[in-house]
């Protein structure tokens, strides 16, 4: 059975065609797309560089890339950052969790109750939180 795509010019049933599977953007597209300003290849550049991926492990530039893309409105940057200053910069963490919450990021919203509920810097306020 498993000869019979092979088999296929023997008289055998050929076998379905396998769509390969699409291969994404490379490096350099997502790179020259990130250059023009586009803020979803901002991000995922920047998140390229945080893990090496394709590409040498550089923290500095994955973070500029990031910056750069939650700075020009893209949600998914915006509550990146908010996550990972959650426990170091909880300015920087209510700025881009705001943010992304005003844009509707449910999680987002959902961590900026959080720090209502907390008191996490904002102080405590249950009115607020709710929200």
């Amino acid at each position: 059975m498993l000869w019979a795509g092979c088999l296929s010019g023997f008289g055998a049933p050929a076998a379905a065609p396998v769509p390969l599977p699409d291969r994404g953007p490379t490096v350099d597209e997502i790179r020259a797309a990130a250059d023009k300003g586009i803020p979803k290849a901002q991000f995922e550049l920047g998140m390229k560089y945080l893990n090496g991926q394709d590409v040498p492990e550089d923290f500095k530039a994955g973070s500029q890339w990031i910056t750069k893309a939650a700075e020009a409105g893209y949600v998914e940057a915006q509550y990146f950052l908010g996550l990972v200053n959650e426990n170091s910069n909880h300015a920087d963490s209510l700025k881009w969790y705001r943010q992304a919450g005003e844009q509707g990021h449910v999680k987002a919203q959902s961590k900026l109750g959080d720090f209502y509920v907390e008191g996490k810097l904002v102080g405590a306020d249950a009115a607020e939180a709710a929200r």
